[in-house]
């Protein structure tokens, strides 16, 4: 089940959780120490969530110093025969 629109800017955060009482098995720490990763990095993260799941994404720089431009998904491009 997705994450509900109006949480997504949340999730982030330190000791949020978004599970309900179905699972507590996490202190709710691993997306914001994610955050905190990417941007060390000078990368970007974010959450996408529909009915069926949520896929959070994230993008790095390739060369240290540079500075990240993320579109919106709107205008990103996917080539499905780039791979990665």
């Amino acid at each position: 089940m997705g994450i509900l629109p109006e949480h997504l800017d949340l999730i982030f955060e330190e000791y949020t959780s978004y599970s309900g009482a179905r699972d507590r098995s996490g202190g709710g720490l691993g997306l914001a120490i994610c955050k905190m990763l990417v941007a060390e990095h000078k990368g970007a993260i974010w959450a996408q969530s529909q009915r069926q799941g949520t896929t959070i994404s994230f993008v790095l720089p390739l060369q240290p110093g540079q500075s990240m431009q993320v579109l919106p998904v709107a205008e990103c491009r996917i080539d499905a025969g780039a791979g990665l």
